[in-house]
């Protein structure tokens, strides 16, 4: 999920554009120009008494021109020719044109020379490189040949030859100085360009940093919209994510109280039970501008239960490297107790004492199974995560686990997935599910008579997190037990060690999977492995 009010920018396209844009802005001014050589032709040339082979050149100039622009101003909007191309054949024939127009009317020598040297420095801005010059030199050409053309025809006087000599300077100059502008203009721009490209990535770090942050994050603006969130947000919100910027108020009511508490009284804030209900803690920081106005409100969303949770494992650990070191103590001693007992059990005894040796040798196997597994646990290999066609080993291990039984057992194993692949160390996942199985398998004999159990593969629409519920006959687990049974120690069942659940969660979060149990109100509740 992208991070709300932020925009996908791709500067090389921009940098692409700008030319083009430019130059659909030259191939209009084209188009104006020929609109008022019309309204002159019309002016001047049509309310003369005698018409002149003048009056066809120009009007037949004019259209070819206002073909070639049509033309320029289609394929600048296509962009189906290569840029310098297309820009630069247009300026040449712009030149050409305005020097054929210069040679109709001598008169007029400064007035096209003026569209000329505008044409020149539109193209010395427009096509990268030295290519100014060239303008320049071949509007010189163009404008030396037109009066060569008068003075060969009829005589040219000094005045015209100076502003023909004013003209040619003046075109090289316009060059220079318009090719000096658009590299200066290119450079400012190719450096704005790189400034937008590392905000853009620093604005997409920001995203990453703040989309994988477990701790969930809102800022609401002035008029208290939410503008940017992370999914930790909205799930521990508990509601789904909403597109554009809806109001916080539509979200959460409750976060909004206390929103407003805070902008009152930062020191009162009353957090309401709603909140507390689904175990979050807000914090706020003000954003504000170079004044110290507030212009936005960072919303920091804690997951209490989380926090709690961690610390519980942080005790937890402890106790269980304590555990393995009194269990390996205790080892020894119990092994030399159960010993002794089946010495004094191969002795004629009386029945009251065959009864108290038989009490002992019972609690001692107990015992000892608890040290085995607290052993075991401390001992537990490193997971080896491989790639696991889910239903076809869930087929492999209901039949293993169905020939270790006297009695008939019934797994119905469901599926719509064609492929539902995981990854998970085989061995532990074996022991992760024959602990829960077996569990299943008793209860549901205990309450029913039979041995049944339902394994469901299915998969989250729109995560394609591949996940199995665990479903037995059994009579379920109370809401005050559920937050309990992950713990070691806690057993429902009069022979259990209370380490199978525990040892079970263990190995899913070294899988990267996680294990729960939903309490249902039709078939009591189950166990959902995800993995993730």
């Amino acid at each position: 999920m992208k991070l709300k009010g932020m925009q996908e920018i791709n500067p090389s396209h921009k940098s692409q554009q700008y030319p083009w844009q430019a130059l659909i802005i030259l191939n209009v001014y084209r188009l104006v120009v020929f609109i008022i050589l019309v309204l002159l032709y019309i002016n001047f040339y049509l309310n003369e008494e005698s018409f002149s082979i003048k009056h066809i050149l120009f009007g037949g100039a004019g259209v070819v021109y206002f073909v070639l622009a049509l033309g320029f101003l289609f394929q600048s909007i296509k962009q189906q020719i290569q840029f310098n191309h297309i820009a630069t054949i247009g300026i040449l024939s712009d030149i050409t044109f305005f020097a054929f127009l210069m040679s109709l009317n001598q008169g007029l020598l400064i007035n096209y020379g003026i569209l000329m040297s505008i044409v020149v420095a539109a193209g010395s801005v427009l096509v990268v490189g030295r290519v100014s010059l060239f303008f320049a030199a071949w509007a010189t050409i163009c404008v030396l040949v037109t009066q060569f053309y008068y003075a060969w025809h009829a005589e040219i006087t000094l005045d015209a030859m100076q502003k023909t000599g004013f003209l040619c300077s003046t075109f090289f100059v316009i060059a220079v100085i318009s090719f000096s502008l658009s590299k200066r203009i290119r450079q400012g721009e190719q450096l704005a360009l790189e400034q937008e490209v590392n905000i853009l990535t620093l604005e997409k770090i920001n995203a990453l940093i703040i989309q994988t942050m477990e701790q969930g994050i809102l800022v609401i603006d002035d008029q208290d919209r939410v503008v940017v969130s992370n999914k930790a947000a909205w799930y521990l919100l508990g509601i789904n994510y909403r597109v554009g910027n809806p109001l916080l108020s539509d979200i959460s009511q409750p976060l909004m109280t206390i929103v407003g508490q805070w902008r009152e009284d930062s020191n009162n804030i009353n957090i309401p039970n709603a909140l507390l209900e689904l175990g979050i803690k807000p914090k706020f920081t003000a954003l504000t501008d170079n004044e110290g106005r507030r212009k936005a409100t960072l919303i920091f969303i804690e997951d209490e239960i989380e926090i709690s949770k961690q610390a519980q494992q942080i005790k937890l650990a402890s106790l269980g490297r304590l555990t393995a070191s009194i269990a390996h103590e205790i080892r020894n001693p119990l092994s030399a107790i159960i010993h002794a007992v089946q010495l004094i059990d191969e002795t004629a005894l009386s029945q009251q004492l065959i009864r108290l040796i038989s009490i002992i040798k019972s609690n001692s196997r107990r015992v000892n199974q608890i040290v085995e597994s607290v052993l075991q646990l401390s001992r537990r290999k490193m997971s080896v995560p491989q790639k696991i066609n889910l239903s076809e080993w869930l087929e492999e291990f209901t039949q293993e686990l169905s020939s270790g039984y006297r009695e008939p057992i019934y797994i119905d194993v469901k599926t719509q997935l064609q492929q539902p692949e995981i990854m998970f160390d085989s061995n532990q996942l074996k022991q992760v599910l024959e602990n829960i199985c077996e569990n299943g398998l008793y209860f549901s004999k205990k309450k029913t008579g039979e041995y049944r159990l339902t394994l469901n593969i299915q998969e989250e629409p729109y995560t394609k997190v591949v996940y199995l519920d665990i479903y037995d006959k059994g009579e379920g687990i109370s809401h005050e037990a559920m937050n309990y049974i992950f713990e070691p120690f806690y057993t429902t069942k009069p022979e259990g060690t209370g380490l199978g659940l525990y040892v079970a969660r263990e190995i899913c979060q070294a899988n990267g999977a996680r294990i729960t149990y939903l309490n249902t109100t039709d078939s009591g509740g189950f166990f959902r492995i995800l993995f993730l």
